[in-house]
């Protein structure tokens, strides 16, 4: 060390050791150095310190006393400088300085080279440029910059992280605060936070994502891992997961829900594109959609079912509020809903349908189990079920209605096809069809039956209003009337023919009972 003028200490430093610090160096203004400091074990030295090179100062150390000493110099306290040593070159070592306490300085050190610190950080890491490690971030304070973040281990902290580039990372995503970014979010860890995760970009991730606040993007939601909030989820994009999507809060998406387990929400599901999931759809809002929903669990809400595409499930359909939907609704479970069900498709389910309003439908609706509704069936197809048929409503169809069951109403039974059962036709209004009506059972009306074709069964046919048919009346028991029997072709039972009215017929009548009638008989 050749210093500009010579050393005066104000007395002289006699080391009986070598240079054992045993506190810090405190300077008053920061160290300053071209390139840093690298060491790997503490400086413990039993020979002097010698450099490679000279030391220049721009000014003189002038000590309060002088050196007089025979061996090197190893002082018994720290050296104090009113300013900064400032070298040519870094101080390089074969070991490291050791001290007992950190070093602590008024102004931050400003390096060409990234800083390694081997502990976390307590305050704030706030940078103009990118975030690059291989090992993990940690911090008790915010992340904040406007380039990327870059790490193959976790970023974890207690305040929030904000950037205006990507955050990219193998590990997880942990933080106590909010996730705001104007780029994408890769993981392939989970993501867990007590605020909100916010993005222009995607947010991809091989794990979890958790948080007890709202999930907002422009982008894509793409996970193998649950998705799990307290708050809401919207996207301009698609959801995709593996795992099932918890939320309190709405799900509103552009894109399409895809998932490999339930979803459950306990706000509306609203979205542009098809949900489509192997587990339950559970919600207490409204499910709206523009396009099909699919799924092999059941679907549930206390709100509406609205979608232009089709519902295609393998569980049943409950809903507090109504179903309507531009294409078909398929079913291997229930349907049952306290509003209407109305469909510009077909309706075809292996379970019940069970409504305390309409149903509607341009198509067929099928079931192997009850129809039951506490309003109007309407439809321009078929009504094929194998169990009964049960409506305080009118049934109107343009085509045919076919059971195994009964069919029950307390409306009018309409329909421009035949109507067969297996079972009663039981109904408090009339029966209007231009087909034929065939059943193994009875039919009990208190309207008139109106046919354009046979009526025929192997029950009897009771009613307070008349019957009339283009076709043939027949019958394995009797015929009961309060009003006409008119028919322009043969009446043909088993049992006693018995009218209030009168009987007129073109054709025959023939029957192994009595005829008994009030009116005339004309034929």
């Amino acid at each position: 060390m050749v210093p500009s003028r010579p050393m005066v200490p104000s007395r002289p430093m006699v080391p009986s050791r070598p240079m054992v610090p045993s506190r810090p160096m405190v300077p008053s203004r920061p160290m300053v150095p071209s390139r840093p400091m690298v060491s790997s074990r503490p400086m413990v030295s039993s020979r002097p310190m010698v450099p490679s090179r000279p030391m220049i100062s721009s000014r003189p150390m002038v000590p309060s006393r002088p050196v007089v000493s025979s061996r090197p110099m190893v002082p018994s306290r720290p050296m104090i400088s009113s300013r900064p040593m400032v070298s040519s070159r870094p101080m390089v070592s074969s070991r490291p300085m050791a001290s007992s306490r950190p070093m602590i300085s008024s102004r931050p050190m400003i390096s060409s080279r990234p800083m390694v610190s081997s502990r976390p950080i307590n305050g704030p890491i706030k940078t103009n440029g990118l975030i690059k490690t291989n090992g993990p971030i940690k911090t008790n304070g915010l992340i904040k910059t406007n380039g990327p973040i870059k790490t193959n281990d976790l970023i974890k902290t207690n305040d929030l992280i904000k950037t205006n580039g990507l955050i990219k990372t193998n590990g997880l995503i942990k933080t106590n605060g909010l996730i705001k970014t104007n780029g994408p979010i890769k993981t392939n860890g989970p993501i867990k936070t007590n605020g909100l995760i916010k993005t222009n970009g995607l947010i991809k991730t091989n794990g979890l994502i958790k948080t007890n606040g709202p999930i907002k993007t422009n982008g894509l939601i793409k996970t193998n891992g649950l998705i799990k909030t307290n708050g809401l989820i919207k996207t301009n994009g698609l959801i995709k997961t593996n795992g099932f999507i918890k939320t309190n809060g709405p799900i509103k998406t552009n894109g399409l829900i895809k998932t490999n387990d339930l979803i459950k929400t306990n706000g509306p599901i609203k979205t542009n594109g098809l949900i489509k999931t192997n587990g339950l759809i559970k919600t207490n809002g409204p499910i709206k959609t523009n396009d099909p929903i699919k799924t092999n669990g059941l679907i549930k809400t206390n709100g509406l079912i609205k979608t232009n595409g089709p519902i295609k499930t393998n569980g049943l359909i409950k809903t507090n509020g109504p179903i309507k939907t531009n294409g078909l609704i398929k079913t291997n479970g229930l349907i049952k809903t306290n509003g209407p069900i109305k469909t510009n498709g077909l309706i075809k389910t292996n379970g019940f349908i069970k409504t305390n309003g309409p149903i509607k439908t341009n198509g067929l609706i099928k079931t192997n189990d009850l129809i039951k509704t506490n309003g109007p069936i309407k439809t321009n197809g078929l009504i094929k079920t194998n169990g009964l048929i049960k409506t305080n409503g009118p049934i109107k169809t343009n085509d045919p209605i076919k059971t195994n069951g009964l069919i029950k109403t307390n409306g009018l039974i309409k329909t421009n096809g035949p109507i067969k059962t297996n079972g009663l036709i039981k109904t408090n209004g009339p029966i209007k069809t231009n087909g034929l009506i065939k059943t193994n059972d009875l039919i009990k009306t208190n309207g008139p039956i109106k046919t354009n074709g046979l009526i025929k069964t192997n029950g009897f046919i009771k009613t307070i209003g008349l019957i009339k048919t283009n076709g043939l009346i027949k019958t394995n028991d009797l015929i009961k009337t309060n009003g006409l029997i008119k028919t322009n072709d043969l009446i043909k039972t088993n049992g006693p023919i018995k009218t209030n009215g009168f009987i007129k017929t073109n054709g025959l009548i023939k029957t192994n009972d009595p005829i008994k009638t009030n009116g005339l008989i004309s034929y």
